[in-house]
C-alpha cells in the first residue's frame, strides 16, 4: 500500500498556491509601473526603435525577475524542505540564469522585429507577428529536445536490461515509430517523477524520469513504468503535440489583432505613442496577456481531453491496474494533491490525479 502522504501534500501545494498569488500580484504591478515609466525610458536609451526596443524590455526584465527571484527562492527553499528538490542553491541559481539567458538570446531580437514589422506595416502587422511566432514555436518545439533540454537535465538512451526491453517490446506493440526512448536523469536535482513526449520528426523522443524507472528489475516497478510509457506513447499515437501547435495558432490569431484594437485605445500615459513606439511594448504584453486568460483555460481544458485520451489508450496498451498504481506513486514522490481546488483544477493541464485513478481502476476491473 503506497502511503500517498496528502496531509504533506495539501500543506505543501497551499503553500505554493498562496506565494503564486502574490507572486502575480507583483508581477501586474511590475508591469503596469513599467508601462508608466516606459516612455521616459525610451527617451533615455540610444539607437532606433528596434534597438531600443530590445534595451527597454532589457532593462525591465532585469527589474520583474529581481522582484520575481525572492518568490522563486523561497520556492526552491520549500521544495528542498519537503524532500522534492535534492540541488543545492548554486545549481538552481545557474538553472536560473541558463534561462534567462536563453529568454534574452529568443526574446529580445524577437521585440527588435516586432517594433519594426509595426513602423513597417503598421496595419498588417499583428498577422506578420501571429506568423513568425508560429514558426518560432515550432522551431523552439524541434530543437528544445536535443539543444534547449541538455542544458538542464542529462538523459541517455536506455541501456540493454529489462527496462529496454519492455519499452521495445511496447513499441512494437503499438505499432508507432518512435525514434528514440530516454532515461531523463531527475534523480540529480529531484526526487519527484515524470515522463514526457517532445520534440517533432526527427527530435520526437520519449523521456522516463529514472526516479520514475526505479529498480527495472523490480516487476511491479517495470509495470508502472510500462504504462506510463503507454500513456506517453499514445501522446504520439494521438499526434497531441501537433494539436497543442494548432490550438495555438487559431487562438494567437484571434489575440494578436485584438491586443492590438486594445493598445490603439489604452490612454496615453500606458500606451504612448502606440504600436511601433518602443515604449507601448509594456502596455501591449499586459493586454495580451489579460486577453490570453480565457484561452489559457481553452488550452488546459483540450490538454486535459488529450490526457484522458492517453490514459484510456494506456489502459488497453498496458492494464489498468499498473497504471494506477504508478499514479498513486507519482501523487506519493511529487507531493501531488488527489483532489485540488477547484480553481486549481480549472486551470490545470492533466485531470486531478483522484480521478485519473479512480478510472484506471474502473478498467481494470471491466
Amino acid at each position: 500500500m503506497i502511503d500517498l502522504r496528502q496531509d504533506e501534500a495539501r500543506a505543501y501545494r497551499s503553500a505554493q498556491r498562496r506565494r503564486g498569488r502574490f507572486a502575480t500580484v507583483v508581477s501586474v504591478v511590475v508591469i503596469v509601473a513599467g508601462a508608466l515609466v516606459a516612455g521616459a525610458l525610451d527617451d533615455a536609451l540610444p539607437g532606433p526603435a528596434p534597438l531600443r526596443a530590445a534595451l527597454l524590455v532589457l532593462v525591465l526584465g532585469v527589474v520583474y525577475e529581481a522582484c520575481e527571484l525572492p518568490f522563486a527562492i523561497v520556492g526552491h527553499r520549500a521544495s528542498v524542505a519537503a524532500g522534492l528538490s535534492v540541488q543545492s542553491g548554486r545549481s538552481w541559481f545557474g538553472d536560473r540564469v541558463k534561462g534567462w539567458l536563453i529568454a534574452a538570446v529568443l526574446g529580445l531580437p524577437a521585440v527588435a522585429l516586432l517594433v519594426a514589422a509595426q513602423r513597417a506595416w503598421p496595419d498588417g502587422w499583428p498577422y506578420a507577428a501571429w506568423a513568425a511566432s508560429l514558426v518560432l514555436a515550432v522551431v523552439i518545439t524541434v530543437v528544445a529536445p536535443v539543444l534547449l533540454l541538455p542544458l538542464f537535465l542529462r538523459s541517455e538512451r536506455l541501456g540493454p536490461g529489462p527496462l529496454r526491453s519492455m519499452a521495445d517490446d511496447l513499441v512494437a506493440a503499438s505499432g508507432l515509430r518512435v525514434s528514440d526512448v530516454r532515461l531523463l536523469k531527475m534523480s540529480e536535482k529531484t526526487t519527484a517523477s515524470n515522463a514526457a513526449v517532445v520534440g517533432l520528426g526527427p527530435t520526437r523522443r520519449i523521456l522516463l524520469g529514472d526516479t520514475l524507472t526505479g529498480d527495472d528489475a523490480d516487476p511491479e516497478r517495470l509495470a508502472e513504468a510500462r504504462a506510463v510509457l503507454a500513456h506517453e506513447l499514445a501522446h504520439h499515437a494521438h499526434g497531441d503535440i501537433w494539436r497543442g501547435l494548432g490550438l495555438e495558432a487559431v487562438t494567437s490569431l484571434v489575440l494578436w489583432p485584438l491586443a492590438a484594437a486594445v493598445l490603439a485605445v489604452l490612454p496615453e500615459a500606458l500606451a504612448h505613442g502606440g504600436a511601433g513606439d518602443p515604449a507601448a511594448l509594456p502596455a501591449f504584453a499586459l493586454a495580451y496577456g489579460v486577453l490570453a486568460l480565457p484561452f489559457g483555460l481553452l488550452a488546459a481544458w483540450q490538454s486535459r481531453q488529450r490526457e484522458r485520451a492517453a490514459d484510456a489508450y494506456a489502459y488497453r496498451l498496458a492494464d489498468g491496474a499498473s497504471f494506477a498504481r504508478a499514479m498513486e506513486r507519482l501523487v506519493a514522490t511529487n507531493l501531488a494533491e488527489l483532489m485540488p481546488p477547484w480553481l486549481t483544477r480549472v486551470r490545470g493541464s492533466h485531470p486531478p490525479p483522484g480521478e485519473r485513478i479512480t478510472a484506471a481502476r474502473r478498467a481494470a476491473t471491466a
